[in-house]
């Protein structure tokens, strides 16, 4: 991010005061866009990873149940 100059509050113009606002508008977008980024980041991804650790411990208790019911067949 580059800086500006600070503008003396004695000589700041309308023109100047609307460029700061036109700025912090910007931000202010910029922050929602990056916050819609983060909830479809949670809702996908986060989501998806649950679904994949549910199915590996399900893999696990079913390998572990037929390894346990291996060895009591010895």
């Amino acid at each position: 991010m580059t800086t500006q100059p600070r503008i003396a509050l004695d000589d700041l113009t309308s023109d100047a005061l609307d460029s700061l606002h036109a700025r912090l508008d910007a931000a202010e977008a910029r922050v929602r866009e990056l916050e819609a980024e983060v909830a479809h980041y949670e809702e996908v991804v986060v989501g998806d990873l649950n679904e994949a650790n549910i199915r590996l411990q399900r893999e696990v208790t079913r390998l572990t149940a037929g390894h346990s019911e291996g060895a009591a067949g010895v």
